[in-house]
């Protein structure tokens, strides 16, 4: 009880300081976008040739220029997965407590963002570390001062080619790290502008290739597209809902059927993931970039994994394929709406939170306690 009390005082409360006017005096723009395919990150004990990634419902993916990286924040396991087929061609286990949530490829090892679960007594773990896939092992950490175990900070990271960024989730904050150094770890290079008059709640962040930032608000269910420089807000898009929220069983309410925070692009294509454990999804979708402006797509961008030698091999077969589809999404009916009181990454009520109030409110927290005791008694 004392700790279901304690995360309800940081969301709300966090939620509350949040708002600010906004930053960028023109409105965001939408952005179109079409599913390529879909995967699951469950293990289908139905399916034909099931895959086992032993991640119930992931947090962070990264493009390696051949593979996708998925990780979570609440297990030692992370894979290298096929990304037509789901087929998973390596595992790392780091041990010792130590679980990725978000991560990225930097040509030639995975960085990932390391912090406490919400409950953790005593001084809460904030690294990111470098690890060398070929070794399974941590290379090299940088310890950083934005922690915080009840909204797990650092959440987010990314490589941009020459320094790494991430999220402090509890101040609204985007951080710019020398990965040589440490320089930056101390400072934040900007707090997250403001939509409808609700400042984002930076959950994971994407370097887009195209000098731009990808910032992940699962409260307020978007991608939103970001000027690093001044941190003004240029566009936006609404990922999809789950089509299968509890396929594989959740207790979830059904107001909840999505649950987006981490994404992985190579300025070409772009995966993002859906952790909903009923139904744990990564789409691979064609995102409509803007075609003018600060943010916008640039001939034959830079790929971070692009000559990077292998690190593993395996044979595409048809085993995970788990949706097709592929058509334009129909534009929301209604821009996004005043967050008000939502908070928090691990909270994705959506629009439902405006129909439901603060009734959804205190049951969606209360799911997020539970999903993280369940967690750990696995």
């Amino acid at each position: 009880m004392k700790q279901f009390i304690r995360l309800l005082l940081v969301l709300f409360g966090s939620a509350a300081v949040g708002r600010s006017a906004p930053l960028h005096a023109a409105p965001p723009v939408r952005l179109s976008y079409k599913i390529v395919r879909t995967l699951s990150t469950i293990y289908d004990r139905s399916a034909k040739n099931p895959i086992d990634w032993k991640i119930n419902s992931p947090d962070g993916i990264a493009w390696d220029g051949q593979a996708l990286w998925v990780s979570a924040c609440d297990s030692p396991v992370f894979s290298r997965v096929d990304p037509i087929t789901g087929k998973v061609l390596k595992e790392i286990a780091l041990g010792s407590g130590t679980f990725i949530d978000h991560l990225d490829w930097d040509g030639r090892y995975l960085w990932g963002a390391v912090h406490s679960m919400p409950g953790h007594v005593g001084t809460p773990d904030g690294r990111l570390i470098q690890v060398d896939p070929q070794l399974g092992k941590i290379v090299k950490t940088i310890e950083v001062p934005f922690r915080d175990a009840e909204t797990m900070s650092p959440m987010g990271l990314s490589w941009d080619g020459t320094y790494l960024w991430s999220t402090d989730v509890k101040d609204r904050a985007i951080y710019r790290v020398d990965p040589r150094t440490g320089a930056g770890k101390d400072v934040p290079i900007f707090k997250t502008p403001s939509i409808n008059g609700t400042q984002i709640v930076p959950c994971g962040v994407t370097w887009n290739h195209h000098g731009c930032l990808w910032i992940s608000d699962l409260s307020l269910g978007a991608f939103f597209l970001v000027e690093p420089v001044t941190g003004s807000l240029i566009a936006y898009f609404e990922p999809p809902d789950n089509p299968e929220p509890t396929k594989f069983g959740t207790f979830r309410p059904a107001s909840v059927t999505k649950l987006f925070t981490g994404m992985a692009t190579d300025g070409k294509r772009t995966w993002i993931l859906d952790e909903l454990e009923g139904n744990p999804l990564i789409y691979e979708v064609a995102v409509d970039l803007p075609n003018s402006g600060v943010c916008a797509a640039r001939p034959e961008p830079p790929s971070a994994g692009d000559g990077a030698p292998p690190v593993d091999a395996a044979p595409r077969g048809d085993a995970g394929i788990q949706d097709g589809r592929s058509g334009a999404i129909p534009p929301p009916a209604a821009p996004l709406s005043d967050a008000g009181t939502r908070g928090g990454c691990r909270l994705a009520a959506g629009a439902e939170f405006d129909r439901f109030g603060a009734g959804a409110a205190l049951a969606g927290l209360a799911l997020l306690l539970l999903r993280r005791r369940r967690k750990g008694d696995r």
